[in-house]
């Protein structure tokens, strides 16, 4: 399967490494990993859709474990979440096509 090389280190490094507490601002930690791993889903499938829902479904699970955990669900991180694998996903599909070159 394509993705198994992207899944299995994007899960560790959400719910692992702790790098929402290493920056300051988690809205945007949590933007900027959901967009990253969009935008390596989306380039190893070329299906933003696919894209969009494994980093969406990434950042719900890890919201369930911030409930589980104790710290509480957080809406504002979903958000977040959302709005970074939209992006990502298509930067990533522009980046694909050639969107962002400029011709003559």
């Amino acid at each position: 399967m394509r993705l198994g090389p992207f899944t299995i280190p994007l899960c560790l490094l959400i719910f692992c490494c702790g790098c929402s507490h290493r920056i300051g601002d988690d809205l945007w930690s949590h933007g900027i990993f959901s967009a990253a791993a969009s935008g390596a889903v989306t380039a190893a499938t070329e299906d933003y859709v696919l894209g969009v829902s494994v980093s969406f479904s990434i950042g719900l699970l890890k919201e369930v474990y911030d409930l589980l955990r104790g710290s509480g669900f957080c809406f504002n991180d979903l958000a977040a979440d959302f709005a970074g694998s939209v992006v990502g996903a298509l930067g990533t599909t522009a980046a694909m096509e050639g969107s962002f070159c400029l011709t003559r």
